[in-house]
C-alpha cells in the first residue's frame, strides 16, 4: 500500500513528535513512522484529510510545508555543505521556512580505534558537545575503524574507551568532513576497588533500593516502612520518616521536582498480589503522598521516565502473581493522569530499561524491545 509523508515547520524536540503523533491519532490516522519535521502515515490522504491534519496542527503550533517548499528543501538539503554566497533575501526566505542554511552542513568524521598493533572490535566512540544538547555515539567495526555522520558544525569533545582499556578525550572542532581522527589506547590502569563504608542500620536484602536524592544522600529502603539516608560527604546515616501504609516490591524513580515516587510492588511484608499503589517522598519536608492508582497490578514493574518527565511503566506481577502482565502504561506524576499503551511481547519484571537519546524507551529484557512514546498503544517494536 501506498503511504504519504507529510513534512512540517516548528518540529524540535520529543515533545513536539509527541504532540504532532496525539493530534493524528485523534484524527484516526495510522501512523507508519515520524521524526523531527516529517511524519508517514499508512495510504494515500484525501483532500480533506490534508486540511484536517493543517487545521488541527496549526493550533498546536506546527505547519505543512507544500510541493513547492518540499523542492527548495530538498534543493538545499543536497548543496554540499562549503562556503557559497546567499543572497540576504534568500536567507530570510530560508528562515521563513524554518530552514537555517547552516543546519543543513552536516559532517562526517572518520578514524580508527586500536592497541597500537592492531584495531580494537566495538570500541565505543562518544562525541558530544558542552551542554550535552548534541550526543552521539557509535561502536566500531572488526577492524576498529568507526565513522559519526549527520554532525553539525561545531566544537566537541570525542572520546573513546573499550573493554580493559583507558578512556582517551580530545577536543575536536568540525567545519567539515574529517578523516583520519586515531586513538591509540593504553591497558586500563584503574580497575577500581570496593571500601566498606560502614554498617547498614537497617538489614538491606536483594529487593531493597536506593535512589540518589538532588542534595547528594541516598535514600534507602524496601517497604516505605522503615528507609533511611545515607551521607557520603558524612559517611554516616541519617534519620528518614517512614509511611505506615506499607509498599515493598516497586519501581522507584527521582522526579523533576525532586520527590521520590514508588510505583506497583504489594502492600504486605512479606511476597504477595501486585498493586497499583503510587506514593511520593519529599525528601524537603520528610511527607508522605498517595497518588490516584496506576490501571493495573504491577509487582515490581519496569519503569523509564520519559522526556516529559512522565513514567513509561510495563509489566510486573498481576493481581495473581506469579502470572506476569504484559500491559504498560504512561502515568503522569504531575498532572496525575494515566493511560493504557501497548502490551509488551512476553510478560516480565523488572526488566534493564533505559530512555536512549532518541526518546525511546529500550528494554532488554525477554525479547529486547523499543518503545516509542509518541505511538503510544503501537510503539513497541
Amino acid at each position: 500500500m501506498e503511504n504519504t509523508i507529510i513534512y512540517l515547520k516548528n518540529m524540535v524536540c520529543n515533545r513536539c513528535i509527541r504532540v504532532v503523533a496525539e493530534d493524528l491519532e485523534k484524527l484516526e490516522l495510522p501512523i507508519e513512522a515520524i521524526e523531527l519535521g516529517k511524519v508517514e502515515i499508512k495510504g494515500v490522504l484525501s483532500d480533506d484529510n490534508l486540511m484536517a491534519i493543517e487545521k488541527a496542527l496549526l493550533s498546536s503550533g506546527f505547519e505543512l510545508i507544500n510541493d513547492r517548499q518540499h523542492q527548495i528543501f530538498y534543493k538545499i538539503q543536497d548543496m554540499e555543505c562549503q562556503p557559497i554566497f546567499i543572497h540576504r533575501t534568500h536567507l530570510i526566505l530560508l528562515f521563513l521556512l524554518g530552514l537555517h542554511y547552516g543546519t543543513f552542513c552536516q559532517n562526517t568524521l572518520r578514524g580508527s580505534v586500536s592497541d597500537g598493533s592492531f584495531g580494537i572490535p566495538n570500541a565505543r566512540i562518544t562525541l558530544f558537545n558542552d551542554g550535552l544538547t548534541f550526543f552521539r555515539e557509535t561502536r566500531a567495526d572488526d577492524d576498529g575503524d568507526f565513522i559519526l555522520a549527520d554532525i553539525p558544525d561545531g566544537n566537541y569533545s570525542l572520546g573513546a574507551t573499550a573493554l580493559g582499556k583507558e578512556y582517551v578525550e580530545v577536543q575536536q572542532g568540525i567545519a567539515g568532513d574529517i578523516s583520519g581522527q586515531d586513538f591509540t589506547l593504553e591497558n586500563e590502569t584503574h580497575p577500581g576497588n570496593w571500601h566498606t563504608l560502614m554498617n547498614s542500620p537497617e538489614p538491606l536484602g536483594g529487593t531493597d533500593f536506593g535512589v540518589l536524592l538532588p542534595d547528594g544522600k541516598i535514600f534507602y529502603c524496601h517497604n516505605s516502612k522503615d528507609p533511611f539516608l545515607f551521607d557520603p560527604l558524612e559517611n554516616d546515616t541519617v534519620f528518614a520518616p517512614g509511611d505506615e501504609n506499607i509498599q515493598g516490591c516497586v519501581a522507584p524513580g527521582l522526579l523533576l521536582d525532586g520527590r521520590l515516587i514508588l510505583v506497583g510492588g504489594a502492600d504486605q511484608e512479606i511476597y504477595g498480589p501486585g498493586t497499583r499503589l503510587v506514593k511520593t517522598f519529599n525528601p524537603s519536608d520528610g511527607s508522605w503522598e498517595e497518588l490516584p492508582q496506576m490501571l493495573d497490578y504491577r509487582w515490581y514493574p519496569s519503569m523509564a521516565q520519559l522526556p516529559g518527565g512522565e513514567l513509561l511503566v510495563i509489566g510486573g506481577g498481576g493481581l495473581d502473581n506469579p502470572i506476569r502482565v504484559k500491559t504498560s502504561e504512561i502515568y503522569d506524576p504531575y498532572n496525575q493522569t494515566v493511560e493504557q499503551v501497548g502490551d509488551i511481547e512476553v510478560g516480565n519484571e523488572v526488566s534493564p530499561i533505559v530512555l536512549l537519546y532518541s526518546g525511546e524507551v529500550l528494554m532488554t529484557h525477554r525479547p529486547p524491545q523499543l518503545f516509542n512514546p509518541p505511538l503510544k498503544s503501537g510503539g513497541y517494536r
